[in-house]
């Protein structure tokens, strides 16, 4: 009777070991899964953002007169454009 008890406690110990980990492994899984997806669509949406705020800088910002930003000159587009994002001037 002693061996039957042994034998069935030992049975429920590895079924319940068992369990736990195939939920650790399955939890692993997930996580992993999860870091991977959010990561691409971070990257995705960096580079999306990061255009959008190149095509806007290209339609405030007139190249022409980027030589006179240099020497220290605020023209009448300079002063437009800092309206526009809202900044002060230098």
């Amino acid at each position: 009777m002693k061996s039957l008890r042994n034998y069935k406690s030992s049975m429920a110990a590895n079924i319940i070991g068992a369990t736990v980990l195939l939920l650790v492994i399955f939890g692993l899984i997930v996580s992993l899964l999860g870091v991977a997806n959010f990561t691409s669509s971070f990257k995705k949406e960096f580079a999306v953002t990061s255009y959008h705020m190149a095509d806007t800088a290209t339609t405030l910002v007139n190249g022409d007169h980027i030589d006179a930003y240099i020497r220290g000159e605020e023209t009448e587009e300079y002063d437009q454009t800092m309206d526009y994002t809202g900044k002060e001037g230098k």
